[in-house]
């Protein structure tokens, strides 16, 4: 195996993602607040609210959300209460 591939028990994951986040559901979401730190609080489409931040991708394009924007959130399988950002919708 190379060493530019990282495999968990759950199966290959990309470079640089963190393990928490390898298997986790993608949903739709809207930003309710920003909170400090690069967070933001977010309502998933069956009302559930979120503490989420964004992916490096997106920090380094200097993406900018406001509250009432449509995004796509990854969960965390370890903390279903915590997730990242991985586009804007």
């Amino acid at each position: 195996m190379g060493v530019d591939q990282a495999v968990n028990r759950r199966g290959p994951r990309r470079a640089g993602e963190p393990k928490g986040f390898a298997a986790g559901p993608v949903v739709a979401a809207t930003v309710i607040e920003q909170r400090p730190s690069g967070v933001y609080l977010v309502a998933l489409e069956n009302r559930h609210a979120v503490l989420a931040h964004l992916v490096g991708e997106l920090k380094r394009n200097f993406v900018r959300l406001v509250a009432g924007d449509r995004i796509e959130v990854k969960l965390s399988e370890h903390d279903p209460g915590r997730g990242r950002i991985c586009r804007k919708l």
